[in-house]
Parts: C-alpha cells; structure tokens; sequence
C-alpha cells in the first residue's frame, strides 16, 4: 500500500470541486491514516532531523542547511508548473535570466544564503558542494539543465584505460558517476536553476505543505567529496539490527568489489556495531535504510582501508528502492526474520558479481535521450 501511495503521489490530476460525501465507505478514512503514515515516514528521514546526531560525532559529510519557508516551497512548485506549462527553450534555461517571475522571486531571497553556504564549504578546496533538499535532490533535472551532457561529453572524451569494459559498461559507469557530479555546484543561480526544473523536488515540496504545521525544509549544501561509484552502499536497519546490505549501484560490475565483498561487509558492519546502531536507536532511528560511502584512509591506502560515511537516511519502506533485494519477496529477510540457509549470516552482502547487459535500459527516459544524442555525437 505505501509503494501505491508513492506512485500515486507523483500523479498530476485537473482539479474539481467534489462535495464531501458523509455517506462515503470507511476506506477513505483508511486510506487518509495510511497516507498520514507514509508522510510522517518520509519527513522523519528528512536531513534536519538526523543531521544532529550523525554531524557532531563527523558520522556524515559536513554540512549547512539554508532553510526554507512555506511561502518559498510554494514558489518552488509553482515555478516548476510555470515551466510545465510553457516549457523554456533550452538556451534559455542555459542561459542566467531566471524563467519565470517565481523563480526571480526566489533569487530575491535565497541566492545569498545559498551562495554564503557554498562559499564556506568550498573555499578551502575550490572543489564545489553536493546539493539537494532535506529529503532528495534535483538529479533529475541534469537532463534539462545541460549539466548531464556536458559531464558525459567531458568523461567520454577521455575513454577508460580498461580494455574489460564493454562500451556499453563503460557508459554505465559515466552515468552513474554523472549522476553525483551533475549535483555538484558552486553557483547559487545554478542551485536555483535546477531546483525549479526538477519533479522529485516538486513531489517533496508538495509532500511537505500538506503538513503546513509542521513545516520544516531546508536547502542542503554539503562538502563535496570524491566517491568511488562502486563503494556505495544501501543498508537496511530493522528493529535496531543491521539485515542487509547492497551495493547501490548495483547495475555495475566491479571485479575489485567483487573480490573485496568481505572487506566491505566487515568494515560496514564495525562502523554500524562500533558508530550507529546506538545513536540510531537512541535517535528514533532503529527501522530505516542507511545509505554509506566507502573513502580510502589516504590516497595510498590499498583496496579494503576505508573510512566509513553516512550519506543518508531513507524510510524503511517501498517506495524506497531494495537495490538487489526485494520487497515483495524478500521482505522477511530485510526484517531479520527469515532463516538463512547454509553459510549465510545476517547481514545478508550483495553486490553485482558479473557484468551485464542492458544496464542503461533502467536509467529514465530524459537521460536515455542525452546520453544517446551524446553516444551518436561521438561515433
């Protein structure tokens, strides 16, 4: 039921006035209950409320938060409707005029903070921040704003060394690797820019002011880091205990993981014993799904010498993707509650472990028509 209300919330419908029918079944009050419960869920793993426990004890990523008022969350969706409406030509949203009167209106208020946000945290290195709102970030919006292309033409034009990829492999890994750099900014205009043009910020927004009373949004600005792609992983936390872990992109074959598979299930599993599963708990946090980043010790360290990062938290439910799990059929095993069979031992470690075809089919549509305009720019 909470991944039909998750697809259901993505849909845009005429609105019509309907009288409220006393007479109407009981499933309607059901199903506002079960709706409550599906947005308390999703705004409890919002940034704001767990930044504080996993910030101070340098758990996570450094960063700031430049908040957000309910008047600007409106902004927000009514910019992107604008740009729905009468959709900008795309040298105009390349180009620094904003689009439409709502997203000057948000340059009025929000390009200082913003750009104060970026300055502090990227100053010392040059190297940009990652951004995204409390809940997800505006990728989607790459494939509209240029930033997608120009990150794959740039990568493209300096091929892989490794002569095992296929073409196709290696174009799976430039999307996925684009996927974060296209969230790399150091602009505030730019920050703004793909804010207003992306979808998964309109559905939070949206998701956010049915609950005007307990608004809470931020513009998140984080410290960038580099990632290895491969060494990102999901992990699934039920009841305080840590169930099952997946490589997050999990469409891409890395023979160094593979072999390394151990290495990366046991420091995980120190980091989350030792680190987390006590401040999760203690913080309301002892069911949800616990994104972690892999960063060698130094420059010289040697596969397997990783420090361990939070990248964030997500609700423990389906509309959250099980990456080489599955809801449906595995949901036992995600809650620790199914007996493993043989060698097996909770937490259950999947990654990709042979290289496949097809991978580029899962990407969405708008990223499927760059990259094969860019592809056929560059035979």
């Amino acid at each position: 039921m909470a991944a039909l209300l998750a697809d259901l919330r993505t849909v845009k419908l005429r609105q019509t006035h309907i009288e409220r029918d006393s007479s109407a079944p009981r499933l309607v009050g059901e199903l506002d209950a079960i709706s409550d419960s599906y947005d308390a869920s999703v705004l409890q793993c919002n940034i704001e409320n767990w930044l504080p426990l996993l910030g101070p004890p340098g758990l996570t990523f450094e960063t700031l938060l430049v908040p957000l008022t309910v008047e600007q969350a409106q902004l927000l969706i009514r910019a992107y409707d604008e740009a729905e409406r009468h959709p900008p030509t795309p040298e105009a949203v390349v180009s620094d005029p904003p689009l439409n009167s709502e997203e000057a209106s948000l340059r009025a208020s929000l390009l200082p903070p913003i750009q104060a946000a970026l300055d502090q945290l990227a100053a010392a290195d040059g190297k940009g921040c990652i951004v995204k709102t409390s809940s997800r970030s505006p990728k989607d919006a790459a494939a509209r704003t240029g930033a997608l292309e120009r990150i794959l033409r740039e990568a493209l034009s300096h091929p892989s060394n490794d002569r095992a990829l296929s073409l196709d492999e290696e174009m799976l890994r430039v999307v996925c690797e684009a996927e974060g750099a296209a969230l790399r900014f150091s602009r505030a205009e730019d920050i703004l820019r793909a804010l207003v043009l992306s979808e998964r910020i309109w559905q939070d927004m949206t998701l956010a002011l049915r609950h005007p009373d307990s608004f809470k949004q931020n513009i998140v600005v984080r410290r960038w880091e580099s990632v290895d792609v491969t060494l990102e992983f999901r992990c699934f936390v039920h009841a305080g205990r840590l169930t099952a872990i997946s490589q997050y992109a999990y469409q891409l074959y890395s023979p160094s993981l593979v072999e390394s598979i151990e290495a990366a299930r046991n420091t995980i599993v120190a980091y989350f014993d030792s680190q987390l599963r006590e401040i999760l708990v203690q913080g309301g946090f002892e069911t949800c799904i616990v994104d972690v980043a892999l960063l060698p010790q130094s420059d010289t360290a040697e596969h397997g010498q990783w420090w361990p990062r939070v990248i964030e938290l997500n609700p423990f439910l389906p509309s959250t993707d099980a990456a080489l799990f599955s809801w449906e059929r595995e949901r036992s095993l995600l809650e620790g509650s199914e007996a493993l069979s043989g060698r097996q031992s909770y937490p259950v470690i999947r990654v990709c472990e042979r290289a496949r075809t097809g991978g580029l089919a899962v990407i969405p549509k708008a990223w499927k028509d760059v990259v094969s305009r860019v592809r056929l720019d560059l035979q």
